[in-house]
C-alpha cells in the first residue's frame, strides 16, 4: 500500500504486557488506553507488536476496535479529534518504525515504503479503522461549518476546510489504485472494501471537480490487471458513489 495513502490521512486530520484473556475495546475511553499501550509498546525498541501474535493481535485490535465508533455520534469537532488522533499516531508509527525523527527525507521514503509492505497486516487494520474514524469525523466538520455565516469565515478555516477535502481525496485515489502497490489481496480487499462501504459520506465533502478525480482513478485501476475481480468490484461501487452530481453541505462550501 502506497504511502500516499496514509500520509494524506494523517495530514487531513492531523490539521484541525497485556493479560492473557483476549482484549477488545468496549469504549472511548479503553481504546484510548489501547492506543496508549500501543504507543509505548512502538516506542519500547525491539520489534513493533505484530497482528499474527497472539499478544500483539490482542494489543492491536483493541487499538483499533471499530465497534468503538458509534459511541462518536453527535461528539463535536474537538472531541472526535481526540479519538481519532491516537490511532492515526500509531499507524504512523508502524509506518516509520525505525525512523529517526531527524533522518533525511530521502531516508523517510524509503523506509516508509519498506515498513508498509512489511506491516501492511497492521497497516492495513490501522487504516480499515482510520477510513471510519474519518467518516465520524465528517458530521462533527459539517455542524461547525453549519454555525459559520457565509461571511465569516476565517482564512484559517477555509485552508482547514480544504486541507480536510484534500485528505480524504488523496485517500480515496489511494483507495481505488492500492493493488498497485502490491499488498496481499486481503488488505487491498481491507481497505478499499472500508472506503467502499464509507464512500457516501466522504463523497458529500469532495468537491464535484474532486469526485471526478476519485472516478477517473477508479477507471485507469478497473483496466489493470493488477487488480483481482473481487477489488475491482469494491472500486466500482466507489466510482458509482462519486459519480454524484448533488453538492450540498460541504461540497457546497
Amino acid at each position: 500500500m502506497r504511502r500516499s495513502i496514509f500520509a494524506a490521512m494523517g495530514a487531513a486530520f492531523a490539521m484541525l504486557a497485556l493479560a492473557a484473556t483476549p482484549v477488545r475495546a468496549q469504549s472511548l475511553d479503553d481504546l484510548a488506553k489501547a492506543n496508549v499501550e500501543l504507543k509505548a509498546a512502538l516506542s519500547a525498541g525491539g520489534a513493533p507488536p505484530r497482528l499474527a501474535d497472539p499478544a500483539g493481535g490482542r494489543m492491536i485490535r483493541a487499538a483499533f476496535d471499530e465497534r468503538v465508533l458509534p459511541a462518536m455520534a453527535g461528539q463535536d469537532l474537538a472531541a472526535t479529534l481526540q479519538v481519532c488522533s491516537g490511532p492515526i499516531e500509531n499507524l504512523f508509527g508502524y509506518m516509520r518504525w525505525g525512523v529517526a525523527a531527524n533522518a533525511p527525507e530521502a531516508q523517510v521514503e524509503a523506509a516508509m515504503r519498506a515498513n508498509t509492505d512489511r506491516y501492511q497486516d497492521e497497516i492495513a487494520v490501522a487504516l480499515g479503522f482510520t477510513i471510519g474514524c474519518g467518516a465520524r469525523m465528517m458530521p462533527a466538520i459539517e455542524r461547525f461549518a453549519a454555525n459559520i455565516r457565509p461571511g465569516e469565515w476565517t482564512t484559517q478555516q477555509r485552508e482547514g476546510l480544504n486541507q480536510i477535502r484534500n485528505g480524504a481525496l488523496s485517500i480515496y485515489q489511494g483507495a481505488v489504485t492500492v493493488p498497485e502497490d502490491g499488498s496481499r489481496q486481503e488488505n487491498q480487499l481491507l481497505v478499499v472494501g472500508r472506503a467502499a462501504d464509507l464512500a457516501d459520506i466522504y463523497a458529500a465533502a469532495l468537491t464535484l471537480e474532486q469526485r471526478h478525480a476519485v472516478v477517473a482513478a477508479a477507471d485507469r485501476e478497473m483496466a489493470s490487471p493488477k487488480a483481482s475481480p473481487a477489488v475491482k468490484a469494491k472500486i466500482a461501487l466507489i466510482r458509482r458513489v462519486m459519480s454524484r452530481t448533488d453538492c450540498t453541505g460541504l461540497c457546497a462550501l
